[in-house]
């Protein structure tokens, strides 16, 4: 097990090395993101988090650090950790740029080895970070740092939808051999070692609309159909709960 984790680190430190040199040439993917697909389940997910004001909040693989800048703004105290020096290099200069140096605290950590105190945080947010690593060690670490009715917010794929595994079997490049999206087996797993969990799904048939958007490359027209879809998404949703194992994102709340 150590071996295998030590093998998914290193692969996974040096895509996301390579991945934040060469961001800007990522045109399809910085422009995707920033539309705001995701904004109902990130919403979700910062609600879920509820007022940080004045706690200790841990960001796990911040990426560019855009969230925990947000998360600072809000005035939580903010340990943001990443597993590539690169990216723990893009959230200081961005930290830096915001004026929130005294706020945010950010170094190169692994989740599967956190070097912080028991206890030590009230909240724990990360975004697309649990379907990297070792969920049996990582959700050990991260109940180890939380405190005694402490919560751990996370946005993650889910891997039951047939189209989405057929999609990322056919872009091997946009992310490592390692990773995986969750399945509720994986999710069940990690509930076990809190005393409440809760989730919520997002992005059904509203995945349709990305086909046009690849297809035909019109963003308008992507945007309309994406924001009806989703209207319907939640009707479907609330009334055919079994269908929420097919959805693209889930966010999972963990209360230790």
């Amino acid at each position: 097990m150590e071996k295998c984790n030590l093998s998914r680190n290193f692969e996974q430190e040096n895509f996301y090395d390579e991945y934040a040199h060469c961001w800007a040439r990522r045109s399809f993917e910085r422009n995707f993101y920033r539309e705001g697909v995701l904004a109902a389940a990130n919403g979700y997910a910062k609600n879920a988090l509820g007022d940080i004001k004045g706690k200790r909040v841990l960001d796990l693989g911040c990426g560019k650090g855009t969230t925990s800048v947000e998360f600072a703004k809000d005035g939580a105290m903010v340990s943001a950790i990443d597993m590539s020096k690169e990216m723990v290099k893009a959230t200081r200069r961005i930290v830096q740029k915001y004026g929130v140096e005294g706020r945010v605290n950010v170094n190169q950590m692994t989740v599967e080895d956190l070097k912080f105190p028991d206890a030590l945080f009230d909240c724990v947010y990360g975004h697309s970070i649990l379907h990297h690593i070792d969920l049996e060690t990582g959700s050990r670490e991260i109940k180890r740092v939380l405190r005694k009715g402490g919560k751990a917010v996370f946005v993650e794929p889910l891997g039951h939808n047939f189209f989405l595994r057929l999609y990322r079997k056919f872009t091997p490049r946009s992310r490592t051999r390692s990773e995986k999206p969750l399945m509720f087996g994986d999710i069940r797993k990690i509930a076990r070692n809190f005393s409440r969990f809760k989730y919520e799904t997002f992005y059904l048939l509203s995945l349709l609309p990305f086909i046009w958007r690849i297809i035909f490359k019109n963003e308008n027209r992507f945007q309309k159909s994406f924001r009806q879809f989703q209207v319907l998404d939640n009707f479907i949703l609330e009334h055919f709960f079994f269908l929420r194992k097919y959805c693209w994102i889930i966010v999972l709340e963990f209360t230790k």
